[in-house]
């Protein structure tokens, strides 16, 4: 099944709905199997610069850490 990015991902449907194994390809840019805070910042960045308010990214981390 192919993956669509995760921003494209969040810009068709909510937060909640992107795949966990997208979210880690989207934030793990070296591909390393691991996740940098570098790389977890620029994510993060980059999902504001596409419209998101610093209170859904908020509540999407919380979220994601109550998984």
């Amino acid at each position: 099944m192919a993956h669509c990015s995760l921003l494209d991902c969040l810009r068709k449907s909510n937060f909640a709905k992107v795949n966990t194994d997208a979210l880690f390809k989207a934030v793990d840019v070296d591909n390393s199997g691991t996740i940098t805070e570098d790389e977890w910042m620029e994510f993060w960045n980059s999902v504001k610069k596409s419209g998101y308010s610093e209170e859904e990214i908020e509540e999407e981390v919380n979220s994601e850490i109550q998984l």
